[in-house]
């Protein structure tokens, strides 16, 4: 928060105080001035607040002034009545600058309210004027100090000039900057009435108590302020959780896959048992079918040699076999 000296300045959209960055390390800041960077969003109204903060001393001041510049346009000024005691201001005294009363077309006193737009570049810079405050394009600057009034040689009377379109800007002449805004003006519906005809001008006072003190807010794009450092980028988004459903089903498609390969692994299981079944069961055959076969041979020899002897043997041979 730019404070200095009790003196303070911020820049308000929706009545609450944009979050400010410090200037990148690299940038040269003038004496007397407090920078700090803002983020613009297009079609945002704003407002400035500046307060002298209770317990200022305002020394040989006949008032505190406070002086409005948005893209180098004087649009406001301020003079603060002192309210002291024992030589310092006995309460906070400040100022909301939201709008300037100027002329429409038509001649008629409109407030002009104060918003952020977008600045129009262009590569085509022929013929195209470059303004006298290009330098201060992009920044609102708050500038505090002690004045004494001077009275005015011939009083002055508020021209009201309504500000118009700016034409686009060339290109080249921005480069580097990172300006894609500017300030922009939104008429309000109603009449205003004209401003007080100036009598005075408002000088600092001499010295050091007549020190100037300037709040630069330099207001650019988010996309600008995270290449300047400012802030940090935009990481990539992490993928959402899964919800209460996806999870389910992902564990019904994991247990339904579990059940089909211990269905796979029985089945192949089987297969292998009822192979080494199969080649137990052949294996046992063979065997007994030899000596089967060894001890047919040997009777029916047996058979052969008693036939040769009686015929009852045979007959007794035959009913053996039948068994």
């Amino acid at each position: 928060m730019p404070e200095h000296d009790l003196l303070e300045a911020r820049i308000l959209v929706d009545e609450e105080p944009l979050e400010e960055y410090d200037a990148p390390q690299d940038e040269k800041v003038s004496d007397g001035e407090i920078v700090r960077y803002i983020r613009a969003t297009t079609g945002k109204q704003f407002k400035i607040l500046a307060r002298f903060k209770a317990g200022y001393e305002p020394k040989d001041a006949e008032c505190l002034y406070c002086k409005i510049l948005l893209d180098g346009v004087i649009r406001h000024f301020a003079c603060n009545p002192l309210v002291m005691k024992q030589g310092v201001l006995v309460r906070n005294q400040q100022h909301k600058f939201h709008s300037k009363r100027m002329k429409d077309s038509a001649g008629r006193w409109k407030r002009m309210y104060f918003s952020f737009g977008n600045l129009t570049t262009t590569a085509d810079a022929e013929d195209l004027p470059i303004p006298a405050t290009l330098n201060l394009l992009g920044t609102i600057r708050v500038t505090f100090y002690r004045a004494k009034a001077r009275k005015r040689a011939e009083p002055r009377l508020a021209k009201g000039i309504m500000p118009l379109p700016s034409e686009a800007i060339p290109e080249d002449v921005l480069k580097g900057q990172g300006i894609k805004s500017k300030v922009s003006y939104v008429a309000s519906d109603g009449m205003a009435e004209a401003p007080e005809i100036r009598t005075h001008d408002y000088v600092p006072v001499p010295g050091d108590a007549g020190k100037k003190v300037t709040f630069v807010f330099k207001y650019r794009t988010k996309g600008t302020l995270q290449s300047l450092g400012c802030i940090p980028r935009t990481p990539s988004p992490e993928p959402e959780p899964p919800s209460e459903l996806e999870r389910t089903k992902g564990l019904l498609r994991i247990s339904e896959e579990a059940r089909r390969t211990a269905e796979a692994e029985s089945q192949d299981l089987r297969r292998q048992l009822e192979q080494i079944q199969r080649l137990v069961n052949g294996g046992t055959q063979s065997r007994s079918t030899v000596p089967q076969k060894r001890e047919r041979d040997v009777k029916e020899e047996e058979d052969a040699t008693e036939g040769r002897r009686s015929t009852p043997r045979r007959a007794a041979v035959t009913i053996e076999i039948d068994d």
